[in-house]
């Protein structure tokens, strides 16, 4: 990321981003909980609260049932075992 600049960039080369480009389901969300990161460091957050706004976006796809809630709280687990 550079200073002042507002742009996601992502690696094609990323375990989310590979398997989120071989069709629609629950790695699309995992795409989208990391873009949400990325903006959080955009938008002036530390490492922590970043990765907080994630766990919460990826708890609210759980919770509005957007993704199975198993496969959904064992991803959350391995988010909140970062810290």
């Amino acid at each position: 990321m550079t200073p002042g600049d507002d742009t996601v960039c992502l690696k094609k080369e990323g375990m989310i981003f590979h398997h989120a480009m071989l069709g629609a389901g629950v790695w699309d969300y995992a795409l989208a909980a990391v873009i949400w990161h990325e903006m959080a460091h955009i938008n002036g957050a530390d490492e922590a609260e970043a990765q907080r706004r994630e766990e919460l976006l990826w708890q609210q796809f759980v919770v509005e049932q957007r993704i199975e809630a198993g496969i959904g709280l064992k991803y959350l687990a391995l988010l909140r075992r970062r810290r």
